[in-house]
């Protein structure tokens, strides 16, 4: 499910000059995902298998925006605005889900 999502989500991020990144899952016990950029790899929590699927396309969403933008900045969740208009209430969502 993971890998088809990613190659669904990726080609919204083409225009941004960044290749697509390898994928693992593990279960973590407090993020939904993590990216590491020196090794162009996304890490995707196991336990997202449950969220619906818009949750899991934010996640990957969140990630891959990180190869463009490493931190948390204005930048950052402008390419968020452009490629899931909707994200915020995703994160809400999956934020609910962990408390």
């Amino acid at each position: 499910w993971f890998p088809k999502i990613l190659d669904e989500v990726f080609p919204r991020f083409e225009r941004y000059g960044i290749s697509k990144p390898t994928l693992k899952h593990k279960f973590l016990q407090k993020r939904w995902g993590s990216c590491k950029v020196i090794n162009n790899r996304l890490l995707l929590n196991t336990e997202l298998i449950m969220a619906p699927r818009a949750g899991i396309e934010y996640v990957v969403t969140h990630e891959l925006t990180h190869l463009i933008h490493p931190h948390h900045t204005a930048e950052f969740y402008g390419v968020m605005d452009t490629v899931m208009p909707d994200w915020r209430m995703w994160k809400r969502r999956l934020e609910e889900r962990l408390a």
